[in-house]
């Protein structure tokens, strides 16, 4: 069964709704959300097959596919993974949420914190239970391997129209990791 939640909902209810059993999950974007990130600008974008659905008369995009042992503690670290400074030195990032944050180009602070989740809040989830993680594995080769695109996803992501999108997303993350390390270490330095 697939289900849809807007994030804002999630979290009022501290993320109770989401199953703990494994799946997999797609994120959508509402159109006002797509300049900001640079989405708007993805090559050949009008031959880009996209996940759409529509909510309120608005149009979301799907972005972003993934995968969970447990979905209850995929989406909630998604969307509500602390920014702390251990977390950027070791990488143990959030992959979509840390793309947010250099796509976004917010500080690497709890405001910059509060802004993602201000920002997350428009954003859409949908999820649907497996009864393996190797199941919903299975399901994402094949979704990313398909012919809908997710220009978001970084690894195993083969659409060429988002190949060049996925490689300055690569290029930005490391150039925010570096900028904001960098200025952990000055916060940092007696």
């Amino acid at each position: 069964m697939t289900n849809t939640y807007a994030v804002s909902n999630l979290r009022q209810t501290n993320w109770s709704t989401v199953p703990k059993g494994s799946g997999y999950y797609r994120w959508y974007f509402p159109e006002p959300s797509l300049r900001p990130l640079g989405l708007e600008t993805l090559p050949q974008q009008a031959e880009l097959k996209l996940h759409l659905i529509e909510h309120n008369g608005m149009l979301y995009y799907g972005f972003y596919f993934g995968i969970a042992k447990s979905l209850r503690e995929r989406v909630t670290w998604h969307s509500a993974q602390p920014l702390k400074r251990s977390a950027l030195k070791s990488g143990f990032l959030s992959t979509f949420r840390f793309s947010l944050l250099a796509l976004l180009d917010l500080e690497y602070s709890e405001s910059g914190q509060r802004a993602l989740d201000d920002f997350m809040n428009h954003l859409f989830i949908e999820w649907t239970e497996t009864s393996t993680k190797a199941e919903a594995e299975a399901v994402e080769r094949a979704e990313l391997r398909g012919e809908l695109t997710y220009p978001i996803n970084l690894q195993g992501n083969k659409t060429p129209g988002a190949r060049a999108y996925v490689r300055d997303l690569k290029q930005k993350r490391k150039q925010y990791k570096a900028h904001w390390l960098q200025q952990v270490t000055l916060a940092n330095a007696p």
